[in-house]
């Protein structure tokens, strides 16, 4: 899932980022976090490669979720919990 066929339309290249991204959460929620952060990496690097074949916002907000992956994987469990908990009282 590393290449882009060359006649893949742009809205579909957010399709491609999808299962990057699942698989890191998927990771990260059986605490494998170091192979999380790893496919999450994956994921921005692809973002990366194929800016110009995804949609600009939809790249934005994978890019976002990405990254805030990352730093929950970093964070210990309480700091996560009290993240989410406001995140959402927020929303």
């Amino acid at each position: 899932m590393d290449e882009l066929p060359p006649a893949l339309p742009a809205e579909h290249g957010g399709a491609a980022i999808r299962p990057l991204a699942e698989r890191g959460y998927t990771l990260a929620e059986v605490a494998r976090h170091t192979e999380a952060v790893a496919e999450y990496t994956r994921a921005l690097a692809f973002l990366d490669q194929y800016a110009d074949r995804i949609t600009p916002n939809i790249a934005g907000f994978a890019r976002v979720g990405a990254e805030t992956a990352i730093g929950l994987a970093h964070a210990p469990a309480h700091e996560t919990t009290v993240l989410v908990t406001a995140i959402n009282e927020w929303l």
